[in-house]
């Protein structure tokens, strides 16, 4: 990219089907992102903040397994996670500067999530303390 695309800001969506990747978006100006795919392996990492804020980030899967790193850095107000079979990392890492909606359906699956210990989240129901699907791990919800 050169020096006038880093000013940029783009809207992104993206189709793809099996496949495996690896996929850098930090330092990015995303204005919105929205991923398609079938039976993926993929690693997909912000670890610099988008440069931007981003609407809406949806990632849509199959039977995958799927790990989304920094997922703070991506300056999102609403993030749609969904999913068949699978194992899913989603890891909020990163600079929150921001409140944020994170909505997470899935199919028969394990789902880790990880939360810094000050960005205690809470669900629509109640908060994740106190619904016992949660559980710490040192810092880390």
């Amino acid at each position: 990219m050169g020096p006038q695309a880093r000013h940029s800001s783009y809207d992104s969506g993206d189709q793809l089907r099996a496949y495996s990747g690896d996929i850098e978006l930090g330092g990015l100006a995303l204005k919105s992102l929205d991923v398609t795919d079938g039976a993926a392996e993929v690693s997909m990492r912000f670890s610099s903040p988008n440069l931007v804020e981003m609407d809406r980030l949806r990632y849509q899967t199959g039977a995958s397994e799927v790990t989304l790193h920094g997922l703070a850095n991506a300056n999102f107000t609403s993030l749609i996670f969904r999913s068949g079979a699978g194992n899913y990392i989603l890891d909020f890492s990163g600079s929150l500067t921001r409140d944020a909606v994170a909505t997470v359906e899935s199919g028969f699956s394990q789902i880790v999530i990880i939360v810094q210990k000050e960005r205690r989240p809470e669900s629509s129901q109640r908060r994740f303390d106190e619904c016992g699907a949660f559980r710490r791990l040192g810092k880390r919800w």
